[in-house]
């Protein structure tokens, strides 16, 4: 499984997260898939789509998700480095509602994006 984190408008930049050791909000962070797409994404962006928690952190009775949209930030565990943050778009695709718990990588550009995070492969690398 791999741990993905994604901060919403919590930080102006990367340079932010790294000299003020900005606290993750645990609130806003889920355990979900990580994959890449050949088509629809451009590069720097990403499709993420997870499961609404109750206020337990525990899975409703009736499963409600949310999309991400706009700036996120994304590593990757382990993270050899500090500075291996990437920062993506979040966009919503509904012809894509059928994945859940997910972040789906561009795969467009020189690299893929997933690939920019300390030479990540998903290949089981966990983010966080």
């Amino acid at each position: 499984m791999r741990l993905i984190i994604f901060l919403r408008n919590r930080i102006a930049n990367r340079d932010d997260l790294l000299k003020n050791k900005i606290p993750l909000p645990v609130n806003e962070c889920r355990y979900i898939y990580g994959c890449a797409l050949e088509s629809q994404l451009q590069e720097g962006q990403c499709f993420i789509r997870y499961q609404i928690l109750n206020e337990n952190g525990k899975s409703c009775s009736k499963p409600k998700f949310e999309c991400v949209r706009g700036r996120v930030i994304v590593t990757k565990n382990p993270c050899p480095y500090a500075g291996d943050m990437l920062e993506l778009w979040a966009v919503d695709l509904p012809e894509l509602y059928h994945l859940n718990d997910v972040i789906i990588f561009s795969v467009r550009g020189e690299r893929p994006d997933f690939n920019k995070i300390a030479g990540s492969d998903l290949d089981g690398d966990g983010y966080f």
